[in-house]
């Protein structure tokens, strides 16, 4: 959430346009029947990026593309895609909007929902 929050106060007009870039290629993809995690993937380490902390960034970058865990954590979530659009959309809006609050709150909700999609999976409720 403090990433997000940070982005708000550092990112330029352009990384936000960037941001949304991907999103559009992202949602481009899963409706193409695609996984789009390396889409995903980037969206989060943008936001790290626009962040302007390069210790947050380094440890996301190395924890998500470590093992191909964001492949695994992709894959986990395919079947709650629309979700994870709609989370991904209120971040980026709550950044466009410079509401670090909304910001917090909109990556808080994606992060949990993401756990609670690999705990699921983990215990057999999602195939």
């Amino acid at each position: 959430g403090h990433t997000a929050e940070l982005a708000c106060h550092n990112a330029e007009d352009s990384e936000i346009d960037e941001l949304e870039h991907l999103m559009l290629e992202y949602l481009h993809l899963i409706r193409s029947g695609e996984l789009g995690s390396h889409i995903d993937l980037e969206i989060h380490l943008t936001i790290a990026k626009m962040s302007r902390n390069k210790t947050i960034y380094q440890i996301l970058k190395i924890m998500l593309t470590g093992d191909n865990v964001y492949t695994k954590f992709s894959f986990v979530s395919d079947k709650l895609k629309h979700i994870q659009v709609k989370q991904h959309d209120a971040i980026i809006q709550a950044i466009r909007e410079r509401s670090p609050e909304k910001a917090r709150e909109s990556m808080e909700t994606h992060l949990d929902q993401v756990i609670s999609d690999l705990e699921k999976y983990f215990l057999g409720d999602i195939e």
